[in-house]
């Protein structure tokens, strides 16, 4: 209690110092200024001092690293973007980011954000997508997210949120994609899911999801991605998943279902469940996790998806298409940074490879998990080399 006491009186302070020294710049926007300074506030590290320029009074609001402002109409000169993807920022998220009143891209993943997903962030209703993957967010996900009537895209990846799915998301009249991997989450699937007929993607894998499948589930007709694999799910597959005609991913794996599904065209397989869209699924993950980027990007249409993305640029243009947080070690040697950039290659061809658009064309998972070990010890060997030359310095 006197820890969240302390936490209260530092931000009531910092808002006090922020009103008391608006620069010009900001006074055609203060509500969106306060609102991140505010978020500032409760960012207690950041050790690439990303943030260094916010509240700078010479360099304006919409200048500030990852914040970006409208141009026309009444959003200009509103934040209606802010990505600080990557920057290990340590801290909470602060609800007064609800009053940033025309955001619509909110992407802080692979940070060290923790506590609670404020509920206030369902007071954004221009809200379009909300990326906070990989942190370590805690608590339920707050059903007044389903206030944020034009969400496309809501990744909340790789956190530790529990309780359910809240059954008011069904409301949503416009999700694409919903992936909540390797969480806690629990309950189960509501017959509900089934409203959300323009869902593409449905990404639930390693969680503690229970029940059976919805019958429901196959009125989403146009989804491409359903992986449901490394849950808690029980009795049969239901037939109505044939009518998913656009279906090209699909993992069941490491549940309790019974060992048949209906014909897709995907696996056409007769009845036995397949593998080869477990091995899709986790080639799509691969390349995700190294380039940074995900096949829903507008950038990707026809003809160009993730997959052929990442295969054109290998070997020579790899830097171009890889996450520059894995390559931008400037203190590297340069021996140690091909090295580097080898094992990427490596590791983004395992991901092409498992990700081909015939099922019978993609790499065995046994395969792929041995070629991956092996990149790992090669890494080891890398650091371990890179900590002598550290050493031999001082």
């Amino acid at each position: 209690m006197a820890l969240l006491r302390e936490s209260i009186l530092l931000a009531f302070v910092f808002l006090t110092c922020s009103v008391a020294s608006l620069p010009p710049t900001a006074t055609s926007n203060t509500t969106d200024y306060l609102a991140l300074m505010l978020f500032k506030s409760l960012v207690k590290g950041d050790p690439m001092r990303a943030l260094e320029s916010w509240g700078n009074r010479s360099i304006p609001m919409c200048q500030w690293h990852g914040v970006a402002c409208g141009s026309r109409g009444h959003r200009r000169g509103h934040v209606v973007a802010l990505d600080l993807t990557g920057l290990n920022l340590l801290g909470t998220i602060s609800p007064a980011l609800a009053n940033i009143t025309y955001l619509r891209q909110l992407n802080l993943p692979q940070n060290r954000f923790y506590g609670i997903l404020p509920p206030e962030l369902g007071n954004i209703h221009d809200l379009e997508t909300l990326d906070l993957s990989y942190n370590s967010i805690e608590g339920q996900i707050p059903p007044s997210l389903s206030n944020c009537s034009r969400f496309v895209e809501i990744l909340l990846d790789s956190n530790k949120l529990q309780g359910g799915i809240p059954s008011e998301f069904s409301s949503l009249p416009n999700p694409q994609l919903l992936s909540l991997r390797n969480n806690r989450l629990t309950g189960r699937l509501h017959s509900t899911i089934g409203r959300l007929v323009n869902l593409k993607s449905l990404l639930l894998t390693f969680n503690n999801i229970t029940g059976e499948i919805p019958t429901e589930i196959g009125s989403l007709e146009n989804l491409s991605t359903l992986d449901l694999g490394s849950n808690q799910l029980f009795g049969t597959i239901p037939p109505s998943l044939g009518n998913l005609s656009h279906l090209t991913a699909l993992s069941f794996s490491h549940n309790n279902l019974e060992q048949s599904i209906p014909p897709l065209q995907e696996y056409g397989l007769g009845n036995e469940v397949s593998t080869q869209g477990d091995v899709y699924s986790y080639g799509i993950l691969l390349l995700e996790v190294f380039t940074g980027k995900r096949p829903t990007d507008n950038e990707f249409g026809e003809g160009l998806g993730l997959c052929k993305y990442v295969e054109t640029a290998l070997p020579d243009r790899v830097t171009s298409v890889v996450d520059r947080h894995l390559v931008q070690e400037a203190e590297d040697g340069e021996g140690i940074a091909d090295m580097k950039i080898s094992c990427i290659i490596s590791i983004l061809r395992i991901g092409v490879q498992c990700s081909e658009e015939a099922p019978a064309d993609r790499m065995q998972i046994s395969d792929a998990l041995k070629e991956l070990q092996g990149i790992r010890d090669k890494l080891e060997n890398i650091y371990a080399l890179k900590e002598r030359n550290s050493t031999d310095i001082f």
